[in-house]
């Protein structure tokens, strides 16, 4: 082959040679970019749901007990109406009572602790409730593993008809972020059926809808007792009914 000739063919195959370098460090550059971008992408994401989960809610801040005192003050009158409302149920006629949500809030900070260690399942605490005339909002927190969170169920009260009480789930969320409404309904259904307590489901403008009987008999007397009225008010749960 012509010197000449070898010359101009390893000139053409440089360039060629050069000109893929160029491409692949080209491609391997967009590749790098684009798998840097899906990286931090995936990460805010991550960083986007912990966010969120970690997210505690403005109501269950302003639930908090400010005293230790004004807490066991408030859980002394909620144990006291409970029994007040316990002794009212054992006699014939009517009766009717009513709980503040500071009174629950102290109850669920004191006593529950104190004298019901066990009324809540593993990895839940600080049970709080916000009452108001378009519903109710019961606060946990909830701790498992790496998951520290508040969940918070929204829903609307009302009996059905006496002795039937009616729980509208609005929503339900772990922190700021919804929480899929059917595992919160098995969850439910399950909890009910450990303890045989039947629950219906129906349906009311596209939420879930739980039917629970209240039917019960006083534990001491054995005397039918009936639940013919709930009325919610800004921080007061009201019942009222009759015992046969």
């Amino acid at each position: 082959m012509p010197p000449g000739r070898d010359l101009r063919l390893q000139s053409f195959w440089g360039k060629v040679f050069r000109a893929g370098e160029k491409t692949v460090r080209k491609a391997l550059r967009r590749v790098l970019w684009a798998v840097g971008f899906l990286a931090a992408g995936g990460l805010l994401g991550v960083l986007g749901l912990w966010l969120g989960v970690r997210h505690v809610p403005a109501g269950y801040r302003r639930l908090a007990p400010t005293e230790q005192a004004q807490a066991k003050q408030a859980s002394d009158e909620m144990v006291r109406r409970m029994l007040d409302l316990r002794n009212a149920l054992a006699r014939k006629g009517r009766w009717q009572a009513c709980f503040c949500q500071e009174h629950l809030n102290g109850w669920f900070a004191v006593d529950i602790l104190q004298n019901h260690p066990g009324a809540l399942p593993m990895g839940w605490s600080d049970p709080r409730v916000q009452i108001g005339p378009d519903g109710i909002i019961g606060y946990c927190r909830w701790q498992g593993g790496l998951v520290d969170c508040v969940v918070s169920v929204h829903c609307e009260v009302a009996l059905a008809e006496p002795n039937v009480l009616a729980v509208r789930l609005r929503r339900v969320r772990a922190g700021a972020l919804p929480v899929p409404m059917k595992e919160v309904l098995d969850r439910i259904s399950q909890a009910a059926a450990q303890r045989q307590i039947r629950v219906q489901w129906r349906q009311a403008g596209g939420d879930p809808v739980a039917l629970v009987p209240l039917d019960f008999r006083h534990p001491e007397t054995g005397r039918q007792v009936q639940v013919e009225s709930l009325q919610l008010q800004e921080g007061i749960l009201c019942l009222a009914g009759s015992t046969k």
